[in-house]
């Protein structure tokens, strides 16, 4: 999806936001293992023991955003997607994924407001 994706975005540096539905031949999600508060974990560290499914031919939604490179010192440039099941039963970070016939809702958005100083 990187390469065939990056090119149905025009112009390059903006924010997207998506939606693909349909079934996926391949797909692995994972997420991280359950924290209680006060939450000190950084997300580098709970993630080392993440649960991690795969599935083959499972119906469901595709949801995130595609970020640009240029704000590389604060996000996360590429894309960012969550999974869902049709039945509900399955959902995570989607690490990898193939699919033949999605439907698909793109949008352009100004996703991120930031604000730094002293107020």
């Amino acid at each position: 999806m990187k390469l065939s994706s990056k090119k149905a975005f025009p112009p390059p540096n903006r924010d997207y936001a998506f939606r693909l539905e349909g079934t996926h031949s391949y797909l692995k999600c994972g997420s991280a293992n359950k924290q209680e508060k006060p939450y000190s974990n950084p997300l580098s560290q709970a993630l080392v023991d993440r649960q991690v499914f795969t599935r083959e031919n499972i119906p469901g939604t595709l949801v995130g955003f595609w970020i640009p490179e240029y704000p590389d010192k604060v996000y996360v440039p590429g894309f960012h997607l969550h999974f869902i099941s049709k039945d509900e039963t399955k959902a995570g970070h989607v690490l990898e994924f193939s699919a033949d016939n999605l439907r698909d809702c793109f949008k352009s958005i100004h996703l991120f407001y930031f604000a730094s100083g002293n107020r």
